[in-house]
């Protein structure tokens, strides 16, 4: 009698619980999906990109080329317990996001954050997770490129995307480039980030957009 009363209240708990996190994934999705068309709005409105970078651009036998490419600010860093969250969001806002321009242009907003946060981290001495940052934003900027390849481009701005593709990658590597501290130039990893970077420029201006 007793197993089956207990048997009983922990099916009746496991019940309850089920439900609560049925409702409360829900209620996540639901705000994720909110805050997504504000966030969007707001790229839109020019409201997110506070961060302007100097980008100097220099070929052989040609002036060199000035542009400035603002970067979104960040409030949360990895360092922030709450980050798992800000990580869930942000894969719902590419899976909410519809697909075409909407989508790449969440991605390159994401992957913008990414760099930002290397930024930040950077100039709080967080060096080892400031290139886990910037290694991700670049990961995450080779996607959007892949995906923008891939798209029927005839109902959408090509050109000026393209555009903010290539100087994205140009302002991550300005950024990483700033640091000037021995102990963190000599680290194989920042080696690696900044050869990566480099040669995802490189690229990008073979394309010829």
């Amino acid at each position: 009698m007793k197993k089956s009363f207990l048997a009983k209240k922990l099916t009746e708990v496991a019940v309850f619980l089920m439900v609560l996190f049925l409702g409360l994934a829900i209620l996540f999705l639901s705000i994720s999906r909110a805050s997504l068309r504000a966030t969007m709005l707001d790229e839109k409105e020019n409201e997110l990109r506070k961060i302007p970078v100097k980008i100097v651009i220099r070929r052989v036998n040609q002036p060199s080329e000035i542009f400035f490419y603002k970067l979104p600010e960040v409030r949360t860093l990895p360092t922030s317990p709450w980050y798992g969250i800000k990580e869930i969001r942000d894969f719902l806002w590419l899976y909410l996001s519809q697909e075409g321009e909407e989508k790449i242009k969440v991605g390159l907003l994401l992957a913008d954050k990414k760099a930002s946060e290397a930024r930040v981290l950077l100039a709080f001495g967080k060096e080892d997770e400031a290139i886990r940052a910037m290694t991700e934003a670049l990961n995450k900027l080779e996607k959007v490129e892949q995906d923008w390849q891939k798209m029927d481009k005839k109902n959408f701005n090509k050109k000026g995307l393209a555009v903010d593709i290539y100087l994205a990658g140009l302002a991550y590597e300005t950024e990483i480039k700033k640091v000037n501290r021995p102990e963190l130039v000599d680290k194989v990893e920042y080696k690696k980030i900044v050869e990566s970077l480099r040669e995802w420029n490189e690229k990008q201006e073979e394309k010829k957009y």
